[in-house]
């Protein structure tokens, strides 16, 4: 699911207090035979019973998430790891004019991208931007590099460089540069 819910909502909270409370029902059926356990034993039970607790709630939420996350269009599908890393579609939409859709591309973050959730979420936000062009490991080997936050020519010898995204707020500027081979 997209993102961390705010509250497992009404009812969330009703298959968690059941499970859990079905949980303890057990244990006071069984606390006769549990007494006569060591205490390792007796402290092995009681977290038995509580994962069993909450594997009611687990099991909904797992569900609630397929849910959610199967009926995702196919853009909504390709931009969750960017969405959840706060990344907006738009950072790398300007690259598209200076890089041809048969080109290669290689993409750099600066490591003064102060999140690594975004700094991780940039490269497949740029795959999912410039489709079909092809993306490369190996910056030296591409036709063009995307950079965040860092100059396109500490990462290859490049004849031109382009800002397709100026600096805004707290998102470092997105350069292109065209690799010189």
């Amino acid at each position: 699911m997209l993102g961390v819910p705010a509250s497992p909502g009404a009812f969330g909270w009703l298959v968690l207090a059941l499970g859990v409370g079905g949980s303890f029902a057990v244990v006071g059926v069984l606390l006769p035979r549990l007494r006569r356990l060591p205490a390792a034993g007796v402290a092995a039970a009681g977290a038995l019973a509580l994962t069993c607790g909450v594997v009611p709630y687990l099991a909904w939420r797992f569900v609630e998430d397929l849910r959610v996350t199967t009926s995702l269009d196919a853009y909504g599908a390709s931009a969750a790891g960017p969405i959840q890393a706060y990344l907006p579609g738009y950072l790398v939409e300007g690259a598209q004019r200076h890089i041809p859709r048969d080109a290669t591309y290689a993409v750099a973050v600066a490591t003064s991208i102060p999140w690594a959730p975004a700094r991780a979420g940039f490269s497949p936000l740029a795959m999912e931007t410039l489709f079909p062009r092809r993306s490369v490991a190996d910056p030296a080997r591409a036709d063009y590099v995307v950079t965040w936050g860092i100059a396109p020519r500490s990462v290859a010898h490049v004849s031109r460089t382009w800002v397709v995204r100026p600096k805004a707020g707290l998102y470092a500027a997105v350069f292109v540069g065209r690799v010189r081979h």
